[in-house]
């Protein structure tokens, strides 16, 4: 459960507009806290300005800096996932542990999926179990979902499947949509409940109404692999297209893909590319990769190299190595009007040391 100045600042975000904006960045110049959060937020998803996720991570770091705790929350997400920022667990880590220090439910619940996960310092299931019961007890509903699978799996604690279904089916009563998407994946597989192909459906269609991106991807992969209902991937697509819109990053890079290759679907590189674009503006690196490729080999799009460069430069920040790689090749070759060899072969060894194979056959090439 948030926390009423959370709230409340929900309703500003949603409000945007380009003059609340400005008034908020001139405060956050000044060095006001809640407004570097404020503009965090505005960057990130967009409102009242062109969404940037590297100036959204500036602003959610300033903040943070200055002992905001639903600032140093974002910052660990950013930096966990590598959005407008390299990916770094170690800080991800320190950032949660900092905003928990206060018993903030949202980094607590964090902490949690690190130790669950392994992205932590350890895999460790039983702490996790304790972080995710202190979050519980703050009212959060998203802990409540991971203490359910724990017990579901039986990790750090003896499996009580009973236990865990009476979880989900009380988030599902209080509308929780994560809730109702586990609960209609268990009717699916017929796991702790009877198997009930229609009520599954029923539950993630539920859960989809409310813009849960697991349930809609779960619909998605039930009419591409057909679970009880009949094969019919012209709606998987559409399913995937409501979560890619939603922006589900991983849903729009299986649309990429799928156009791409021309899986269920004709081959469309054009299609391919608007999906790709759409994750790559979300801050999805593989996303970005690909849009950048695509962009240079004028796949889909008109070849623009200098464009594709930009992208490039943006998956290199968050740490991609093949980035870094095709990086080194333009700037060996001067593709694009760019030439330092000097800079491109430091990349090229950059990426050839974390195995990126087309880095290496090319410094074999320039020897």
């Amino acid at each position: 459960m948030r926390i009423v100045l959370a709230f409340l600042s929900s309703l500003l975000y949603l409000s945007a507009s380009a003059q609340s904006v400005e008034h908020y960045r001139q405060l956050a110049l000044k060095g006001n806290a809640a407004a570097q959060d404020s503009m965090g937020h505005y960057y990130k998803e967009g409102l009242g300005i062109e969404k940037n996720l590297q100036e959204a991570f500036k602003w959610y770091l300033l903040s943070a800096q200055q002992g905001n705790i639903s600032a140093m929350v974002d910052v660990g997400h950013m930096y966990l996932d590598g959005i407008g920022t390299a990916k770094d667990h170690d800080e991800a880590l320190k950032w949660y542990e900092q905003a928990a220090k206060s018993n903030d439910a949202r980094a607590l619940c964090a902490l949690g999926y690190m130790y669950s996960s392994g992205k932590g310092p350890m895999l460790d299931y039983t702490r996790a179990m304790t972080l995710f019961q202190q979050a519980s007890a703050a009212g959060y509903e998203m802990a409540d979902y991971n203490i359910g699978w724990l017990y579901m799996d039986g990790k750090g604690v003896m499996p009580d499947v009973p236990r865990a279904v009476a979880i989900f089916n009380k988030l599902c009563e209080k509308g929780n949509s994560d809730g109702m998407e586990y609960m209609g994946r268990l009717y699916m597989l017929g796991r702790g409940v009877e198997k009930d192909t229609l009520k599954g459906l029923q539950l993630l269609e539920a859960a989809a109404d409310k813009k849960n991106n697991a349930a809609i991807e779960l619909l998605a992969w039930a009419y591409f692999e057909p679970v009880g209902v009949q094969q019919d991937s012209a709606k998987g697509i559409q399913w995937l297209k409501k979560a890619a819109l939603n922006n589900d990053i991983r849903a729009a890079n299986v649309l990429g893909r799928t156009y791409y290759v021309g899986i269920g679907v004709p081959q469309d590189y054009k299609e391919a590319y608007s999906w790709f674009l759409l994750s790559a503006k979300n801050g999805d690196t593989r996303g970005q990769e690909f849009v950048a490729s695509m962009l240079d080999k004028g796949m889909g799009v008109d070849q623009n190299t200098p464009a594709a460069i930009e992208w490039y430069y943006s998956a290199y920040r968050q740490g991609s190595k093949y980035a870094a790689g095709a990086l080194g090749q333009i700037l060996y070759t001067g593709t694009g009007g760019l030439q330092d060899k000097k800079k491109g072969k430091e990349m090229l060894n950059e990426a050839a040391k974390y195995g990126d194979k087309n880095a290496i056959e090319y410094l074999k090439k320039i020897k």
